[in-house]
């Protein structure tokens, strides 16, 4: 990870299972990892539909909602439907209620039916009498391109064996790959967070799934039947975070209550009326929605931004609740946090220390514009000069701690030590050539060696990982060269802590993406955007990267793509990754609004925040907080902080 500069000039895995009551056909509890088929789950919407507030999805089918029934919000407004799939019809029955309509087929609207929005198709609409649309109504509308998400499964060969709760037994399993599972009638089994790979699954009527989502959500794949007619409750009595996907093409019926979120992108679903309304998103290939059954919508993870403190650009101000202080004026470079405390940026003309709270201190200041740096650790700062770098420590920001010499290029904190990395070259108005490094401490120089060919660099706490036009190469911090990798990077990031690196490949044509071992050099994956490239994040553990386009956001998890999914915005400007997997988007549409994304594990919704106007074309600036439980969006009119929480 480079130093911080402010220059203004515009899962399967598990290996055992726990369970009480099982019948004789499961003796030991083994879990199957034996053959895996890789498979995915796509899911598809119209053009400029926010996914995260679809009830019901038909993904390439019919999708009927028929008399009576009514998909409904928690706070009692319609919620929004659509279909795909063109030559089908998408009907809502006499009497039956939904909110806005987006269909590819023709829209069919029975006797006394509402539609709460708009009626938006790419075929025809048709009416009966006592329709009530409240909205507008759009025939041969243009929904494509579609928006799509995908993320990657891993199915057992249907090698487990099977794993019964009779009648009256109890039972948990840890995440992993299992083979048919039944749950029978007043017995209950417990699912803890994570992903289960189930080769068919059976609740019968009065059995219990327990949902303990404590630590995140729950995420069943089932590869067969889905035999559904029991109930789902959270261990925490609130609305279980579980994720429910059929991945093969069997049917399935839901003759009971559900809670959560069912996918079943390549097989029909018919969704019945249960004891209470169900609670979740329904998303499948086709859906039947028998007359009189109601449909709570909540998505079965969401993320949810809440204002905590603002550092005002131009003023020094700080709001919020409890905030008080002063602070050199911005706008603010990206910063850094000294672990979960405080937050380090620099202005035009000073270097300010934020705690989480809000509260500001001016660490240094100057009269005019000066360029700052600022370690990524959060715990020193330099001020450049002519000719020279002045290292402070934060704990001691009155007089700095060493000076290093500068020849005009950059220079580089090195996390977590007490050194820095100063370019040695030639560093003209049209030429700069970068041939060798120097690592300073503060009683002096203490390595220098050469570079040949360097074009670009980052740093860990234990090397210079660097790139020429056409290798990677990675050097200890005295020079000796540790590895050396044939690869063309345009750019790249480095985990924290050192493990990972994610960069662009040099490919004409195509925005190829490859994570890295940086132990070894071993290359993790590759894998091509669906899109122009725009920005690239590694959280700070190394397993999880991230990669966006104009419009687009890929996660990797170990080099393989764990999501990607669409953006709601025009541009997404900047990109941030926690230990989690969850991503941040500093994004803007048009004209010149800013927005917060945070997108959360596969098969979650968006969230999206609105922020000020914004016309720097590389702001608004993401970055969490250390644990991913705060992010800042950092806009040229000032800083807003944002605490992070699981909404349901």
């Amino acid at each position: 990870m480079a130093t911080i500069w402010l220059i203004l000039t515009t899962g399967f895995g598990a290996t055992g299972c726990q369970t009480e009551g099982k019948n004789e056909r499961e003796a030991t509890g083994t879990v199957a990892s034996r053959v895996l088929v890789t498979q995915s789950i796509q899911l598809s919407f119209p053009s400029g539909l926010d996914s995260s507030k679809v009830a019901l999805g038909a993904l390439g089918g019919l999708l009927s909602v028929e008399d009576r029934s009514i998909i409904q919000e928690p706070n009692g407004a319609l919620s929004a439907v659509s279909q795909i799939g063109a030559g089908v019809i998408m009907t809502l029955g006499g009497n039956a209620k939904v909110g806005s309509v987006t269909a590819q087929g023709s829209v069919a609207l029975n006797s006394n039916s509402t539609v709460n929005g708009n009626v938006t198709t790419a075929g025809t609409i048709v009416q009966q009498t006592g329709v009530t649309i409240t909205g507008t109504q759009t025939s041969n509308a243009t929904i494509t391109p579609l928006i799509t998400e995908s993320w990657p499964v891993e199915q057992p060969d249907n090698s487990a064996r099977p794993i019964d709760y009779e009648p009256g037994t109890q039972g948990a399993l840890v995440p992993g790959s299992y083979g048919t599972v039944a749950i029978k009638s007043r017995s209950g089994l417990t699912l803890t967070t994570g992903a289960y790979g189930f080769t068919s699954f059976d609740l019968e009527p009065q059995a219990t799934l327990t949902i303990d989502d404590t630590a995140g959500p729950v995420r069943i794949y089932v590869q067969n039947v889905i035999t559904y007619g029991g109930q789902v409750v959270s261990k925490s009595g609130s609305q279980p975070a579980l994720l429910l996907a059929q991945v093969g093409t069997a049917p399935v019926g839901i003759n009971a209550t559900f809670t959560g979120e069912l996918v079943a992108p390549n097989a029909p679903l018919t969704l019945g009326p249960g004891q209470t309304p169900h609670m979740g998103t329904f998303l499948a290939q086709s859906i039947d929605v028998r007359p009189g059954t109601i449909v709570t919508h909540k998505p079965y993870f969401k993320l949810a931004a809440s204002p905590t403190w603002g550092l005002t650009a131009g003023t020094g101000a700080i709001a919020g609740s409890g905030s008080s202080g002063s602070a050199v004026v911005g706008p603010y470079a990206t910063g850094a946090f000294t672990g979960s405390s405080t937050f380090i940026t620099a202005g035009p003309t000073g270097v300010t220390s934020v705690s989480l709270g809000g509260i500001a201190t001016t660490l240094t200041s100057t009269s005019g514009y000066t360029i700052f740096g600022i370690d990524p650790t959060g715990s020193r700062f330099s001020v450049i000069g002519a000719g020279q770098a002045q290292i402070y420590n934060v704990s001691s920001p009155n007089s700095p701690a060493f000076t290093v010499p500068t020849p005009g290029g950059p220079v580089y904190f090195i996390p977590s030590t007490n050194l820095v990395y100063v370019a040695q070259g030639v560093f003209g108005r049209e030429h700069i050539e970068i041939t060798g490094a120097r690592i300073y401490s503060p009683s002096g120089l203490s390595a220098s060696f050469a570079t040949p060919g360097l074009n670009l660099v980052r740093l860990s706490s234990t090397s210079l990982i660097w790139a020429t036009g056409s290798q990677l190469v990675s050097t200890s911090l005295t020079g000796v060269e540790q590895w050396r990798q044939n690869l063309a990077l345009v750019t790249y990031e480095v985990s924290a802590n050192g493990a990972t690196l994610v960069g662009l490949l040099n490919s004409p044509g195509t925005s190829t993406i490859v994570n890295v071992r940086l132990s070894d050099g071993k290359i993790l994956g590759t894998s091509a955007l669906n899109g122009t490239f725009w920005n690239l994040a590694a959280a700070p553990g190394g397993r999880f990267t991230a990669a966006t386009t104009q419009n687009g956001l890929t996660v990797f998890d170990t080099g393989s793509v764990a999501r990607a999914t669409g953006l709601p915005v025009t541009w997404a400007n900047t990109l941030d990754v926690t230990d989690q997997g969850y991503a941040a988007v500093g994004g803007q549409v048009a004209p010149n609004l800013s927005e917060l994304v945070l997108v959360g594990p596969p098969g979650s919704g968006t969230s999206v925040t609105v922020g000020s106007s914004e016309i720097d074309a590389y702001r608004p600036a993401v970055q969490f907080a250390t644990g991913g439980q705060m992010v800042l969006l950092n806009g040229t009119s000032g800083i807003q902080a944002f605490g992070i929480q699981r909404t349901l």
